[in-house]
């Protein structure tokens, strides 16, 4: 586990507004005055003292903060394809990425090599976000949507294409989680012949206290031991 899970696994026993501050510095790494008055407002409200604004706490949630790095799964991005609405970057363009070595990105101002990088941060949840992907100025309003792409990979061996929307969970922790899933399903139904129930409201932490609780009321002759 990484500092930054610890610090977020600890986040989640605070009060409300706290939450909030620690996703603030997360996203941005300082507090504005904006910011501050947002949580003093939020502060305020918990002990009791209406918000005339009716501000909300907003927390940080798992899919924000990259997940522990896998020394036994290797993940090779060989393109980024379909790009849309990033910067002035043709719709529809292919980046290929070399297998080894380095793959380098060279243009003149404006051509739209900062919008890739803005893409593989956004997608791969670097610490660094705090630039926002922009479309590109020449299309009518009507025309511009979130930026989008998809990345051709390799998961230990395997060919996959992982599609990318901003705003949305980063493409490979929803592959990871059914995969986790269905993997956990087939082992308990097909080799322990269990009755599988999944209860989960979208949070690991959620999942972990069902897994916990219908294990426990199973009273399950063996311990499992599962490989995910």
């Amino acid at each position: 586990m990484t500092i930054l899970h610890e610090i977020h696994t600890w986040s989640k026993g605070l009060a409300a507004w706290q939450q909030d501050a620690i996703a603030r510095l997360y996203a941005d790494r300082i507090l504005s005055e904006a910011d501050l008055d947002d949580l003093y407002a939020l502060a305020k409200a918990e002990a009791g003292i209406p918000d005339p604004e009716g501000r909300v706490a907003k927390k940080l949630h798992d899919a924000q903060v990259a997940p522990p790095s896998n020394p036994a799964r290797i993940v090779l991005l060989t393109a980024i394809k379909g790009l849309a609405n990033v910067n002035a970057l043709a719709n529809g363009a292919r980046l290929p990425i070399a297998r080894a070595g380095v793959t380098a990105i060279y243009g003149e101002n404006g051509v739209g090599k900062s919008g890739y990088s803005r893409v593989f941060k956004k997608a791969c949840r670097a610490r660094d976000r705090r630039e926002p992907i922009l479309p590109n100025a020449n299309l009518k309003p009507g025309k511009i949507g979130p930026a989008q792409a998809t990345f051709e990979a390799e998961i230990s061996g395997m060919a996959t294409e992982l599609p990318w929307k901003d705003g949305n969970e980063p493409p490979c922790e929803e592959r990871r989680r059914r995969s986790v899933q269905y993997r956990t399903i087939a082992y308990l139904k097909n080799d322990q012949g269990y009755e599988v129930f999944f209860d989960d409201d979208g949070s690991d932490e959620a999942a972990d206290q069902t897994i916990r609780r219908r294990v426990a009321q199973a009273k399950l002759p063996t311990p499992l031991a599962l490989s995910l």
